[in-house]
């Protein structure tokens, strides 16, 4: 039992990396810098430049990569300009209803499947 509890656990572990690489790299691929928004899109080249510097987008895929993990393993979620606060704040003021509507749909299914 406790070696099927490992293999399980180390694969977990290897999808969630998977996962958060594959969404790392899509995201810069599809969206390589999110100044124009912040900024707006009238903002120069120069105060873009100054943005990404700012915020580690002009680093190496693989440097920002490993700080994105590394803000992830200690609960920096990032931060919402639209909405001008952490998005773990948005998380703890949500969290109770996504469980609520969690819990009604694992009833539901649960009904519907038995």
């Amino acid at each position: 039992m406790t070696a099927y509890l490992i293999r399980r656990s180390a694969t977990a572990i290897v999808v969630l990396f998977g996962v958060s690489l594959f969404i790392f790299l899509m995201l810069h691929v599809i969206y390589p810098t999110p100044a124009i928004d912040v900024l707006g899109p009238h903002a120069n080249k120069l105060s873009i430049a100054e943005w990404n510097a700012q915020h580690g987008f002009d680093e190496p895929w693989i440097e920002q990569y490993l700080r994105y993990i590394n803000q992830l393993l200690h609960g920096n979620l990032g931060y919402s300009y639209k909405l001008n606060q952490s998005v773990a704040s948005l998380f703890r003021e949500r969290w109770l209803r996504s469980a609520y509507l969690s819990g009604v749909t694992l009833v539901w299914s649960s009904l519907a499947s038995g």
